[in-house]
């Protein structure tokens, strides 16, 4: 079978997207172009150059009405089928319909369950999202894909609190070389003073 040109395919589908919105009171802004390798590595970009080297990708499409945005996820997997988000098995990746200010989360589930979401920007946090599909994609049992989602998400709010933790050390180390610039500062003007005096 020949290699999948998801460039063109991608292209295609966020054509059709852009196209259906057409006097519809929103108005088509981009689509977001998410490239998954054999690796598994996750690159994102608005342009779909990205997809040369894709194994899999998903689109996020968006479009606006004045401060309401929709999306629309498909994936696209390695033999070219287009779908609305469904992965393999009774997996699915889907974004809430309409937003206010663009700030939409996007889903990962299991059958109707939300085992896991990720918020913008995509760049950042798909490839965590990715990560733990892949972690699942070959489970079967609805408790072990919820202990492990559960695990992972209390991996993640741990290393959110170990970034907080080092971000408040640096700042407080900031604060206390201010706070010795100042004290030297005032050591050379008492010093000055009392030549004067």
């Amino acid at each position: 079978m020949d290699k999948i040109d998801f460039v063109e395919l991608a292209t295609f589908c966020a054509k059709q997207y852009k196209d259906s919105h057409n006097g519809y009171g929103y108005s088509y802004q981009h689509t977001h172009f998410v490239s998954i390798t054999d690796d598994n590595e996750v690159k994102c970009s608005i342009t779909p150059h990205i997809l040369e080297k894709a194994k899999e990708c998903i689109l996020i499409h968006e479009s606006c009405n004045m401060n309401e945005y929709l999306h629309k996820v498909e994936f696209i997997n390695e033999d070219g089928c287009v779908t609305a988000g469904e992965l393999e098995g009774d997996f699915s990746i889907d974004i809430d319909g309409i937003c206010k200010h663009n700030r939409p989360s996007l889903s990962l589930k299991y059958g109707n369950l939300v085992i896991y979401w990720v918020d913008k920007p995509w760049a950042d946090n798909i490839p965590r999202l990715w990560e733990l599909y892949t972690q699942l994609r070959d489970k079967t049992s609805k408790s072990e894909i919820k202990l492990i989602s559960k695990l992972y998400s209390q991996n993640d709010d741990i290393l959110k609190l170990k970034k907080e933790l080092v971000d408040f050390k640096f700042e407080n180390h900031l604060l206390e070389q201010e706070r010795n610039q100042y004290k030297e500062l005032l050591d050379e003007i008492k010093e000055m003073v009392g030549r004067i005096v």
